[in-house]
């Protein structure tokens, strides 16, 4: 009778060890040797004992195999049976990775870890096991995902998969991949210009901030809000100034800023300052010059380009007012006309000829998005020029 390995038995041993039991006798005498054979085949001659350890290896697939005994006058007699034993010393096929991506960025402390499924052409597949920092973290996986075991701490870590067969061969993923753990926002930061309650005198404040700073994804970008609204959204990480895009509206405001890092995690400044911008007065027309011209008025003066400041500005229009006395202050009362141009003629004024007037002209500014008047009741933010007539 034939031993081991048992008929139908699978091994990954390729050179396994045949055994069998020794007859009582053979036509009356001992037995003196045996043979193996394998699919038919004399695989082995003069065996004195029962058994043999080989030392060709067989290949994958499944061998026939039997025993024959001689005695010492050549006769001869089979084992009783024909085993058959199943050979499977190659590991699953080779298999990719599949997320995250090497060198990816999770913010989850217990990522989910993706692969690509493999094959077995032999026994079959058994289960996957899945290696974070050399060190097996989750064993017996059936399906081709799994999360880790436990949370791991902030940092790079590195994981590969192994498919195992039933038989315990074993063949490692193609790739070893490196997650990156994000699990806090970026650094905090301070405001640095305008500190708060600062007057400003431009329509467009430039804004500076301290850098933050993200050690592990590293920072992605800055944010500028003013009034709570954002007003640039992609300010680069390695920038900490910024312009206000659009001229602001004179008065009180507010502002702060954002720092996002690679995976989107944002920490806004320790700090939400407020500001004012001051109304820019406009320089007073200069060279303002009145001419009789039969019984009109004639006016001229320079064009305004520039506020007080020196910040160039568009002037939406002009306003002309009249009396009769000097210094007067430029109501609606004295108020004659509007002109987006330099000149102006007061027509018919001059039809008494022992009339005399007094002439003021004012610029509104235009901020670009209104216009913004120096009204005409408000003379200690007006600057004017005056023209006597007689």
């Amino acid at each position: 009778h034939l031993l081991s390995p048992g008929d139908g038995l699978w091994t990954n041993d390729n050179t396994p060890t045949f055994t069998w039991e020794a007859p009582d006798t053979l036509q009356g005498t001992a037995a003196d040797h045996y043979e193996l054979w394998i699919a038919d085949t004399l695989f082995a001659g003069n065996i004195l004992t029962e058994s043999i350890t080989i030392s060709t290896p067989l290949p994958d697939g499944d061998h026939a195999w039997y025993v024959k005994v001689f005695d010492a006058q050549g006769y001869w007699n089979r084992s009783i049976q024909t085993w058959t034993v199943r050979i499977d010393a190659t590991p699953p096929e080779m298999f990719h990775l599949r997320w995250p991506l090497d060198n990816s960025i999770s913010i989850y402390a217990s990522p989910t870890f993706y692969w690509l499924t493999t094959a077995d052409g032999g026994i079959g597949l058994s289960h996957y096991q899945l290696w974070i920092a050399d060190t097996l973290n989750v064993d017996n996986i059936a399906d081709t995902t799994t999360t880790s075991a436990s949370a791991l701490p902030e940092g790079p870590h590195t994981w590969f998969v192994k498919a195992i067969d039933s038989l315990g061969n074993e063949v490692q993923s193609i790739e070893t991949w490196t997650v990156l753990i994000d699990l806090n926002p970026p650094e905090p930061f301070d405001l640095a210009l305008p500190e708060d309650d600062d007057t400003v005198f431009t329509l467009q404040p430039q804004f500076t901030w301290y850098p933050s700073d993200d050690a592990i994804s590293g920072l992605s970008k800055y944010e500028l809000w003013i009034d709570g609204e954002v007003v640039i959204d992609s300010i680069a990480a390695t920038d900490t100034t910024a312009t206000a895009p659009e001229a602001l509206d004179f008065g009180p405001h507010n502002w702060f800023v954002k720092a996002y890092d690679i995976v989107g995690r944002e920490t806004s400044s320790n700090q939400v300052w407020d500001f004012v911008i001051l109304v820019p007065v406009p320089n007073a027309p200069d060279d303002v010059v009145a001419a009789i011209a039969g019984s009109d008025a004639r006016l001229s003066w320079n064009p305004v380009a520039s506020d007080t400041m020196g910040n160039p500005i568009q002037i939406s229009h002009y306003n002309i007012y009249r009396a009769d006395t000097p210094f007067f202050i430029p109501d609606s009362s004295y108020w004659i006309a509007s002109t987006p141009d330099t000149f102006f003629v007061d027509t018919g004024i001059m039809n008494d000829p022992e009339a005399g007037y007094f002439y003021l002209v004012t610029a509104y500014f235009d901020s670009g998005s209104r216009d913004l008047p120096i009204a005409p009741d408000n003379p200690d933010f007006i600057n004017r020029s005056r023209s006597h007539l007689k």
